[in-house]
């Protein structure tokens, strides 16, 4: 993959997985947002993989979603926590 390339994957990836975390926990962009004091739309092109968040942003992200950081950026699907 060309390093130009890498920040945009890496952003549709991270998109990704917090919308998926965000469905399977039954969480509307909305309340989401709300939940991390952000706009629903920057939550938007978050998940649309059109921003680039800052790591406290995805700190924020994983502890609202009950995941580690490192969940929300590996290649494979996140972890669910241990019962």
């Amino acid at each position: 993959m060309p390093l130009e390339a890498l920040p945009s994957s890496l952003s549709k990836a991270l998109g990704s997985r917090v919308r998926g975390l965000r469905v399977a926990l039954g969480l509307s962009q909305e309340r989401l947002a709300r939940k991390l004091g952000m706009d629903r739309g920057d939550l938007s092109r978050l998940e649309a993989g059109k921003a680039n968040p800052t790591m406290a942003r995805v700190a924020h992200l994983a502890a609202a979603l009950g995941c580690e950081p490192s969940d929300l950026m590996r290649a494979s699907a996140p972890r669910r926590p241990a019962a």
